[in-house]
């Protein structure tokens, strides 16, 4: 085939992945003379077609001492839904380029293409997927806590399950997010010298190494979570030991960089822990323009369905088991009138498991706590048009939380 075409969802995997591809495409053709990256991120179509001449002049040039040459063109961010990737513009200069791709003489120029993302039903993807040497970089969509426990004992990491939970709602599944902070937790627990291999580039089965900085935006760790990590040094002595990590150890070394900045607030405020809960908050407000309505919304709406799910329970409509909420014959019944719309106010329409993790969050609190703090949410909503947004919201943190840490 004349040209490689790797792709994926995950940036950091696939220009790993494109990485190792490159070095062998580029093996035997000269260092500096032999070889050539054309930057396929564009931003307007113009930019399109300066990478379109870019790459034809790569292809097209001759090496300085003969041989064949190396081309990538890497990157590639336009094949798929956007402003960009739809335009005319574009659309014409990719048609252009198909003779200068498929007419490519590997003995002469070797041509590798990264994109990421891309749309696969876009007609130009499937002609680079038929016509070169295709290769789907891997992904981590779907990984779960128990995948996330295997992944952090490659990294000398014994994640306790609702740490690995919370890891995974805070930093999601980027490639890179999860990288760098289990590096972050691996330095703090001094677990990076026992495997230097990062489980997530073992994925993509390269041996680049990371360069981002694992200890920026770190929060300063408190002096229980200190003597934790010593007593758990200490309890598994040996260089190969796996050090582990609590939830209270998530909670104060990793960032919040999965989609959805209400997260953390929610989170710390229904597990009840007054610290975390208004640090969060704080933080959250300590951002330019972000106002109460927004969040205000997510805890409405969080509350809710703690409210539900604890009528529910009490009701008999249900059971709370390993695999989430189960519904008794009595919660069948009524599930079949409710039907399978989804509403706020269908709890029979959500998410099983989902449900299952609120029926803990639940469990912290009385029906009539809950049905207190729904009401002081609609105070909040009114007091913020004529108070401080950041301390009427903080006022309604502190008034619902215990005591303590």
């Amino acid at each position: 085939m004349a040209f490689d075409f790797i792709h994926g969802d995950d940036e950091y995997l696939t220009e790993q992945l494109a990485r190792e591809k490159w070095a062998s495409v580029s093996a035997g053709t000269d260092a500096e003379f032999g070889r050539e990256i054309v930057d396929g991120r564009c931003a307007r179509v113009e930019e399109v077609g300066e990478m379109a001449r870019r790459l034809r002049e790569a292809t097209q040039t001759m090496g300085l001492f003969g041989g064949a040459r190396a081309v990538w063109l890497k990157g590639v961010n336009f094949i798929s839904d956007t402003v960009v990737g739809r335009a005319e513009g574009t659309l014409e200069i990719l048609e252009e380029l198909k003779p200068l791709l498929e007419n490519a003489k590997p003995e002469e120029v070797k041509i590798l293409i990264s994109a990421t993302p891309v749309d696969k039903r876009l007609s130009f993807f499937k002609w680079l997927a038929g016509k070169g040497k295709c290769l789907a970089a891997p992904s981590l969509e779907g990984l779960d806590a128990e995948g996330l426990i295997q992944m952090g004992k490659e990294k000398g990491l014994a994640f306790e399950h609702d740490a690995a939970e919370l890891f995974l709602r805070k930093v999601g599944t980027s490639a890179r997010g999860l990288e760098n902070e289990m590096e972050k937790l691996a330095t703090y627990l001094d677990a990076g010298s026992v495997n230097r291999s990062p489980s997530v580039r073992s994925l993509s089965h390269t041996q680049n190494s990371v360069p981002d900085s694992l200890t920026q935006g770190l929060r300063p760790v408190s002096e229980e979570t200190k003597e934790n990590i010593v007593n758990t040094s200490e309890a598994g002595a040996g260089a190969a030991a796996p050090k582990t990590v609590t939830q209270d150890l998530v909670i104060e070394l990793t960032s919040t960089i999965a989609e959805g900045e209400f997260f953390e607030p929610l989170e710390a405020f229904y597990s009840r822990k007054p610290t975390w809960a208004l640090q969060s908050v704080r933080e959250y407000f300590s951002k330019k323009d972000n106002d109460v309505r927004p969040i205000l919304a997510a805890f409405f709406g969080r509350n809710r369905l703690l409210m539900l799910i604890k009528g529910a329970l009490a009701e008999g409509l249900c059971k709370a088991g390993f695999k989430g909420l189960s519904w008794t014959s009595k919660g069948e019944a009524l599930r079949s009138k409710m039907g399978a719309e989804k509403t706020p106010f269908n709890l029979f329409a959500q998410n099983p498991w989902y449900l299952g993790k609120l029926s803990q969050e639940a469990a912290r609190f009385t029906l009539e706590e809950l049905q207190t703090m729904q009401k002081e949410l609609m105070g909040v909503f009114e007091e913020m048009h004529v108070k401080d947004q950041a301390t009427v919201f903080e006022g309604f943190v502190v008034r619902h939380l215990p005591a303590g840490k």
